[in-house]
């Protein structure tokens, strides 16, 4: 091969290497389709002509004017014409790196925004960038805020210890009272554990004596409603016989002819039919109660039987100390009489003479108070004061202080009282008899 053919191969190559070289290294491209958009912006902060426009940090043109139009930074975009700008896109200027070279940025805008066209017929807005003296201000001020917040929590760690050193006494006294009352918590719930088992203790025992005595119960309670009825038929009797007697029917009839024996008839049949009525009003309830006693830390139980004719008087009879061994049982005999919210009440008292009253603050709260034991040798009679609140129907939280004259102590626990509607035929019966 000749010297000169090999001398021409190797220009073409050189020549080559250095174009590929000129668009690499020299960032040479070749012209792009694109189209203009005008921008103005208040401060455009050292921006100039090649400056890249990015979208969403991806490059999509170049600045090629920079100038002042009446006053007013004007700028001009060449941009790819296959990217759009939407029109709730913001325009800034911004820096690559800290101090690298100013370019100008567009953001996305919303999915839902449209996008300009190609053509504008004034300039879009765009924001300032934020220059160096803004950024040192700024900095200036954080740090100033900084410097204060520093001073206030150095003045309040001061006065913290100043206030720690002054109340040391009270703060040590505080934590010692927190730990006895840690220790009478653990007191209470060992006291409460306590009265729950007796509660429940309690509860098996009156289940057992329904139990026990279910069967007659249920055999008093069929009788004197078979009572009831004839007693019903008896009246409707009575009540015909005696028409009959007023019109002279039948040999009676015409037998009894004056006025007297007509009239004590029918005295007969109302007295019995307002026996019946009052029978039907009274009500009765079966009453429980299960104290824990603070002083004998032991659970006094009573149950009773509550009767409540027409009218504001009720009758009470109940027994306490049931199952206890060594001690008598006690017995209440009471008699009850309503005054509006106020209800007064006096007879035997746990076997000793008593009275007291029940006020009535609301329809689930009432207050208690009694005296008894006024016979005791060098002491003061036994004075108890209390609350009961009503949970549901014929049940009641109860809690009272006892003995409140000598070494008073309390009692708490529950109330039961369950209306019994066919008990009450029994003493109806009795009031029948009487009468």
């Amino acid at each position: 091969m000749k010297n000169e053919v090999k001398l021409g191969i190797l220009s073409i190559i050189i020549l080559s290497l250095f174009t590929w070289m000129m668009i690499v290294l020299g960032d040479v491209k070749f012209k792009k389709e694109t189209y203009t958009v005008p921008v103005i912006f208040p401060y455009v902060g050292g921006l100039d002509i090649k400056s890249s426009v990015r979208l969403a940090g991806v490059k999509i043109g170049e600045v090629t004017i920079v100038e002042l139009r009446d006053g007013i930074p004007y700028v001009e975009m060449e941009i790819d014409r296959k990217v759009h700008i939407k029109k709730d896109a913001k325009i800034t200027i911004n820096t690559l790196g800290f101090i690298g070279s100013n370019y100008i940025e567009i953001d996305i805008g919303s999915p839902e925004s449209e996008f300009y066209g190609e053509e504008f017929t004034e300039p879009l807005k765009g924001e300032a960038p934020l220059n160096v003296g803004d950024i040192m201000n700024l900095i200036n001020d954080v740090s100033r805020k900084f410097n204060e917040i520093g001073d206030s929590i150095t003045s309040l760690s001061e006065e913290i210890q100043e206030i720690l050193q002054e109340n040391k006494a009270h703060i040590s006294t505080t934590m010692e009272n927190l730990s006895e009352l840690s220790l009478a918590s653990r007191d209470l719930v060992v006291k409460l554990n306590a009265l729950s088992n007796q509660l429940n203790t309690t509860a098996n025992n009156l289940n057992k004596f329904y139990e026990e005595n279910s069967s007659s119960l249920s055999s008093t309670i069929k009788g004197t409603e078979a009572l009831v009825t004839e007693l019903n038929e008896v009246s409707r009797s009575i009540k015909d016989i005696a028409y009959k007697i007023e019109h002279g029917e039948g040999t009676i009839g015409k037998v009894v002819s004056d006025d007297k024996l007509y009239n004590d008839l029918n005295q007969l049949v109302s007295k019995s039919n307002d026996l019946i009525e009052k029978v039907n009003k009274v009500q009765t309830y079966w009453e429980y109660e299960g104290l824990y006693n603070e002083n004998s830390e032991v659970f006094d139980s009573k149950i009773g039987l509550k009767i409540s004719p027409e009218g504001n008087n009720s009758y009470v009879i109940s027994v306490s100390n049931l199952g206890r061994e060594n001690e008598d049982l006690k017995l209440d005999l009471l008699l009850n009489y309503r005054i509006s919210n106020l209800t007064l009440f006096g007879g035997m008292l746990e076997s000793s003479a008593g009275f007291g009253a029940y006020y009535q603050i609301s329809p689930a709260l009432q207050f208690y108070a009694a005296g008894l034991n006024f016979e005791r040798e060098d002491l003061n009679p036994n004075i108890r004061c209390g609350l009961s609140l009503k949970i549901l129907k014929g049940f009641h939280l109860y809690a009272e202080g006892s003995d409140l004259m000598e070494e008073a102590y309390y009692r708490a626990g529950l109330r039961l009282s369950l209306e019994d509607t066919n008990i009450k035929y029994i003493f109806g019966f009795l009031g029948l008899t009487g009468n």
